[in-house]
């Protein structure tokens, strides 16, 4: 196989407090993506899961900041990069559409001028042929009137809208890593069926990686190669998408599968999960997910209570971390 594109490696992301603490929002997240793959990153809300794209891109604003870790993009050194360095890679090399569309646009710029950015300062064409390669993408990105649209300013698309103009800014230069956080969540079904096909296409198209940020298992088991599962700042599980739909490995994620609404499965109520995801503002001395597993070993000696679990590699690239997976002297 290929080297990966992104190589995130012990990835340690905190948020400092006023007390002196700090919040591990991404406490040890290893992920691999390779050039054409898509890689769901799942879990509930508070999970880590929008922190890690965040510092994959460098975005990371304080009290936040990357105490530990590796992240490599195409074998660079991202956390070695420069300022100046990260601000020419991203859109050129790495890209990301957000959950926000507006808000990650300049309200008082025009979409077309906006998008014609990317090739003014990363390829240095003149105004006029980067208005022309703007108003192509929108084309390409299937808005209607893209002649007209690119005149507009981002108040007055739908939000449909703003999220293909976000597509288009971040797809303009094909670049090898695409982040897409959440990118559907507050657009109704029809259109978000839309844009994940239409992000996946100009993925395939240019051979770009594809790492979607998501809560939505219903998206996962449609696009995703592989699956990468949070929990309290760390990734649980991985294992390609049927494999994980089949026999997930964790109980977390046997939980978040057992709660989705199966069509033409009539309940009374849906499973849920029950607890809340624990306080990350202090280190883990047991396994993050025992106080709401209900097949957590019992007993005083329960290595749940007692011992972070270990990470157990399976077959075709599937690996989990739960003592159930152990002999529970850590060998699997």
């Amino acid at each position: 196989m290929t080297a990966p594109v992104l190589e995130v490696r012990n990835l340690r992301t905190w948020f400092d407090q006023p007390d002196g603490r700090a919040v591990r929002a991404v406490d040890g997240v290893d992920l691999k993506l390779h050039a054409g793959e898509v890689l769901a990153l799942v879990g509930e809300s508070g999970s880590g899961k929008s922190v890690t794209a965040l510092s994959v891109m460098g975005l990371v604003a304080r009290p936040g900041r990357i105490v530990e870790g590796n992240i490599r993009l195409d074998g660079e050194d991202l956390r070695r990069a420069t300022p100046a360095r990260l601000q020419a890679l991203r859109g050129a090399r790495m890209a990301m559409v957000f959950q926000q569309p507006r808000a990650s646009l300049n309200p008082v710029q025009r979409i077309g001028d906006q998008i014609a950015e990317q090739f003014i300062r990363h390829q240095g064409l003149s105004r006029h042929a980067a208005s022309a390669r703007a108003i192509e993408l929108l084309e390409r990105v299937e808005m209607p009137d893209p002649a007209r649209r690119a005149r507009d300013y981002p108040h007055q698309l739908s939000g449909g809208q703003a999220q293909r103009v976000g597509i288009a800014i971040a797809v303009a230069l094909r670049p090898a890593l695409l982040i897409a956080d959440e990118p559907t969540t507050a657009l109704d079904v029809t259109v978000q069926a839309q844009l994940l096909r239409l992000m996946l296409q100009l993925c395939h198209e240019s051979g770009t990686a594809l790492l979607l940020v998501t809560h939505d298992l219903g998206v996962v088991a449609q696009v995703a190669d592989r699956v990468a599962v949070m929990y309290a700042g760390r990734v649980v599980e991985q294992a390609p998408v049927t494999a994980l739909f089949d026999q997930p490995q964790h109980p977390y994620t046997e939980g978040l599968i057992a709660s989705l609404a199966v069509p033409g499965q009539r309940r009374e109520r849906l499973i849920d999960i029950p607890g809340s995801v624990p306080a990350l503002d202090q280190p883990f001395s047991a396994c993050r997910f025992e106080p709401r597993c209900a097949r957590r070993i019992e007993g005083s000696g329960s290595p749940c209570r007692h011992q972070e679990p270990p990470w157990v590699s399976g077959s075709t690239g599937a690996g989990t971390a739960c003592w159930l997976r152990t002999d529970l002297s850590g060998n699997p």
